[in-house]
């Protein structure tokens, strides 16, 4: 059975955001991974398993990463698809 890690979620109350941020235990500190630094920003959905695929600015989706796989996997949540059309994500 594979061990999903616990999720946080981040609101700004200026918009909704699509960047990512890694947590490090050693040192305790923050270290932000990809993503945009504006808000609502739309999604780039390409090619399966593509560098170029950024998904779109959102709250309230659920992720969690599977260390067996490596893999980080995003769900849902209130957002932008790629056409920049914002709502309910599935």
């Amino acid at each position: 059975m594979h061990q999903l890690t616990t999720s946080l979620v981040f609101l700004d109350p200026l918009g909704h955001l699509n960047d990512l941020w890694k947590f490090s235990l050693s040192n305790s500190t923050w270290v932000w991974m990809s993503g945009s630094n504006t808000t609502n920003e739309k999604g780039v959905y390409g090619s399966s398993n593509s560098p170029t695929n950024v998904p779109g600015a959102r709250s309230g989706a659920v992720g969690w990463y599977d260390r067996f796989t490596k893999e980080m996997w995003l769900f849902g949540g209130y957002g932008y698809d790629s056409s920049g059309s914002a709502g309910t994500l599935k």
